[in-house]
């Protein structure tokens, strides 16, 4: 019976010997330092993805507007990975040059992230677009950022959206580039436009129902 009871106080010693040492030994790597940031963008992927879009017939075409002024930039330029390499979605980004994001399209807006940063809606006719200022300005939990519509409302394409304090955001180091992701390619194909310099409200992308 001894044994028994040796047995136990020797599986407890060990679960507390490693519990110390993970403690006292564990580093982060530096290469997940922005795990956090990608879980959240997920979430609002994953959030976007809540709503029924309408159907229309495969072949139709939406055109997207610039909901920003700015540099027109492939996805693949992004310094995120969850944008450029295509994890949300397909899309194109905007470098802007003013702190106002509009909407790109008529449609509903299907959510508008807590910390302001981040706007999705979909269109009349079913595209879910997600809208992100900035990378990793997840991290200034609503600074510098001012919603003016919620997830419910109605809106038209050219209706101001958010305003965001660009000063301040640069200062707080974090890059200004605003990814604009096709969160449904399943049922919508994305051509981007050729050109480089935008206004809100200039075409930017076409998509086109596939499903």
């Amino acid at each position: 019976s001894m044994n028994i009871v040796y047995g136990f106080v020797g599986l407890a010693s060990a679960l507390v010997i490693s519990f110390v040492a993970t403690i006292i030994l564990y580093k982060e790597d530096p290469a997940n330092s922005d795990g956090d940031a990608a879980k959240i963008e997920g979430q609002e992927a994953a959030a976007v993805q809540t709503q029924e879009g309408s159907s229309i017939a495969v072949g139709s075409k939406v055109e997207i507007a610039s909901p920003l002024d700015g540099e027109l930039i492939s996805i693949t330029e992004v310094k995120d990975d969850v944008f450029s390499q295509g994890i949300l979605g397909d899309g194109v980004a905007v470098i802007p040059e003013k702190g106002e994001l509009y909407a790109p399209a008529d449609g509903k807006v299907v959510m508008v992230i807590d910390s302001k940063h981040a706007v999705s809606m979909e269109t009349a006719e079913g595209v879910e677009i997600l809208m992100h200022v900035g990378m990793d300005t997840v991290k200034m939990e609503g600074k510098g950022f001012e919603a003016l519509v919620a997830a419910g409302d109605e809106v038209k394409k050219g209706q101001l959206l958010l305003k965001f304090d660009m000063e301040l955001i640069r200062e707080a180091g974090y890059d200004l580039t605003t990814p604009i992701v096709i969160t449904n390619g399943d049922k919508f194909a994305l051509s981007p436009a050729q050109v480089k310099n935008v206004k809100a409200g200039d075409k930017i992308a076409e998509v086109e129902a596939i499903a």
